[in-house]
């Protein structure tokens, strides 16, 4: 997930709003992965990846026989769907001196991050 700097509590998006633009781009990572002893140009791809893929992909660069809980994106298909959840939360100047954060907004994505469709699932808050 990511934050967005406000000064305000923010209204939750729900299954009858479109997502905001600027929440979209803050789900649009870019990953760049080259193993060591690797050569040639850095190619572009559309794999479907997520923060989680990181710890796998680096474990199987090493030959490391740990697994987390992503895919290893050298084994992940161009074309393979799958399903990834993103979190937004907006940050607020006070929040330094609160005990909990403000609500966090869960997203489910399936398909291409900028094209898909970018369902609102549970929204997370602290709990008196």
């Amino acid at each position: 997930g990511w934050v967005r700097h406000r000064d305000y509590q923010p209204e939750q998006v729900n299954q009858q709003q479109e997502i905001p633009f600027w929440a979209v781009s803050l789900g649009s990572p870019l990953l760049a992965i080259k193993p060591p002893g690797a050569k040639g140009a850095l190619v572009t791809s559309d794999r479907l990846a997520s923060i989680t893929d990181i710890a796998d992909t680096v474990a199987d660069i090493m030959d490391w026989p740990q697994q987390f809980n992503g895919k290893s994106l050298l084994k992940l298909g161009e074309s393979e769907t799958r399903t990834r959840y993103f979190y937004l939360y907006y940050w607020q100047k006070d929040a330094w001196e609160a005990d909990y954060t403000g609500p966090i907004q869960e997203f489910e994505i399936s398909g291409k991050h900028n094209s898909s469709e970018w369902i609102p699932k549970r929204v997370f808050e602290h709990q008196e």
